[in-house]
């Protein structure tokens, strides 16, 4: 019997080229965007906590969405938005440039999609 090698897979090496990271940054500060409005929202949430606990402390402003950055879209549709722009070719070389903890950020968006569908 001949001796059998293991075959290790490995995926191509990506060439970081101006275009990914471009969009990977552009993906990065749409995801610093709707996190920052979102954890406006639940601050906003826990002062009217309090609030209810002590009507002596004034009620809170709502917070809004900041019409320069996201125009009419939720925070979903903005995060969405910036994916969909990426071609498709590109999307995987863009999302591999992504540091761990936007990845972290970006599945909740991903996994708002998916329930949504």
């Amino acid at each position: 019997m001949k001796d059998s090698v293991a075959r290790v897979e490995s995926a191509k090496p990506v060439k970081p080229k101006m275009e990914n990271l471009k969009y990977g940054e552009d993906l990065m500060q749409a995801l610093d965007a709707a996190d920052d409005f979102k954890n406006k929202i639940e601050q906003y949430g826990m002062l009217l906590v309090d609030c209810q606990k002590d009507p002596k402390l004034e009620k809170p402003k709502k917070p809004e969405l900041d019409v320069f950055v996201f125009g009419d879209k939720t925070i979903f549709d903005h995060v969405l938005y910036h994916i969909e722009v990426i071609p498709r070719a590109e999307l995987e070389s863009a999302l591999k440039f992504l540091p761990y903890s936007y990845v972290e950020r970006f599945l909740y968006y991903l996994e708002h999609f998916i329930r949504k569908v």
